[in-house]
Parts: C-alpha cells; structure tokens; sequence
C-alpha cells in the first residue's frame, strides 16, 4: 500500500527576504509590495508556483542584481522546514467588504464605468444587464473582485507555526518594520513602507451614492407592489432583489463565513501581529 503524499501550499507570489516573506496577492497590498522589490535590493520577489519550490527572480537576475542561488530559495520548503526552520510567512488580512468592494470597483473601471477617475454609467443599458438578477453576476466576485483568494489557504496558514497574521492596514505601521527587524535584519534597507495604489475615497463614495439611490427607490417600487422591468441586484450593496439570485445568496454566506475567520484571528489566535 502506497504511502499518502503529503500536503504543500499553493503560493502563488511573496516579497521579502530569505528569512521573512510577505504574501502578495490582488487588492491585498501588491502594489506596495512591488514599490519595495523596486526600491529596495535587498527585498525580492518570491515566484513560487504549486508547491514545487520554485522559487524565481527573473528581472533582478537578469539584471545581475541578484546571486543565482536566491532563484533556488523555496517558500515552501522554509515553511516545511526543509532548508530554514526560523523562516516567517506573513499573512495580511483585510476585512471581506473592503476587499470585495475595492476590487468590484476595479472591475467596474474595467468595464468603462469610470473616466478620469470620475464614477459615469454613459452606457445604462449596459449596466442595467449586467447587475440585472436574471444575469450572470458572478463577475462580482471575480478577477479583481475575487475576494476569498488569499495568498495561502486559510486551512493551512491557521495550523502552520511559521505563519504570522497582520492587517493589511497594519503594513505600513513603522511597529511592524521593527518587528520584522527581530526577524530578519536585512529589513533595516527600509526605512518605512508607503502604501500604495488605495482606492481613492471619491470612487468608493460615488458607486456608494449610486447604490443607496437605487435602493431606496426600488424599495419604495416593492412597498407600493410596482414592478421593475430591471431589477438590478449588487455583491456589496444589498438591493430589495438580492434573493431573486440565488448564486448571490451562495457567495454572500460564504462571505460572512470568511470575515468570521478573520475575526477570530484577530481576536484569539496567537500569532496575529498586534502593533
């Protein structure tokens, strides 16, 4: 009988050093992370794909801003404790609405709802179908708008030693640059860590606008039993159709269920970095 493999990460992107990584993933921090990779020789970009180990730094290298050996260096084996058994992974949290919300709003930019940065629907026929309930929204909460991928799994980063948890607000804390001195000295090359690329507040504001229009008119359509020939249903502002799409009903559980997670993390689990 076959011995049962066991199990390695997915993990997809991480910047750090040899010691200490942090994970890379969209609308969690990524842009920040590539400003540092930039600016910085010391922090790298770490490309480990499927649990294989590899590990690559193509630009840098080819750019002889590297040592070859730093292309063989393998998150997952350091967190499996194959080749350094002080190696931190560090895992940034950020509540489900924030980033469900900043990454529909990036999908909305992609669609052509947003000139200049300023928040047009030039297209309502357009907009009208594609948040209409007999649609397929699942665009909502894909691409940009993928809320529930994380760098690593939840399942795995909760069980493993090796992985700390920090809010993604909390990055750019001068507390957590010290604590990750302790970790790994090469992090003194940075001096401080700016964020970068946040959804401005006037994009956020507008959608918002938007949505509580409607949902106050359209409510006021159901009290008075008037029927919409649109009715129009959004993943993060919550319109009186919201149950006439049952797959939104889905995605929205599994959204509560996600924040819970974070909230315990937060609130009980022993490696959450509290500043």
């Amino acid at each position: 009988m076959s011995s049962m493999k066991k199990y390695l990460p997915t993990i997809c992107e991480s910047v750090g050093t040899p010691n200490l990584v942090i994970g890379r993933g969209a609308k969690m921090g990524s842009n920040t992370l590539d400003r540092l990779v930039e600016r910085h020789d010391e922090i790298k970009n770490f490309n480990g794909l499927y649990g294989t180990g590899d590990i690559e730094i193509p630009q840098k290298i080819r750019e002889k801003k590297a040592e070859e050996h730093d292309s063989q260096m393998s998150v997952v084996d350091s967190l499996e404790n194959k080749i350094n058994e002080n190696f931190v992974y560090v895992f940034l949290l950020r509540d489900v609405k924030d980033k469900w919300e900043s990454g529909y709003i990036e999908e909305l930019f992609t669609c052509g709802f947003f000139i200049e940065d300023k928040f047009v629907i030039d297209n309502p026929e357009h907009w009208n179908k594609i948040h209409d309930t007999s649609y397929d929204v699942s665009w909502m909460w894909g691409g940009h708008a993928d809320f529930p991928k994380y760098s690593v799994s939840f399942e795995y980063a909760l069980c493993h030693p090796n992985i700390y948890f920090l809010d993604l607000k909390d990055l750019s804390n001068p507390k957590f640059l010290e604590w990750a001195v302790t970790r790994d000295s090469r992090w003194e090359c940075v001096e401080e860590i700016v964020a970068d690329n946040v959804t401005p507040t006037n994009k956020k504001e507008c959608v918002r606008q938007y949505w509580e229009n409607y949902i106050i008119e359209s409510q006021s359509d159901v009290d008075k039993k008037i029927e919409r020939e649109r009715k129009l249903v959004c993943s993060i502002y919550s319109t009186p159709y919201q149950k006439l799409n049952s797959e939104l009903s889905v995605i929205n559980q599994k959204a509560e269920e996600l924040q819970m997670t974070i909230d315990f993390i937060r609130e009980r689990h022993e490696r959450y970095i509290k500043l």
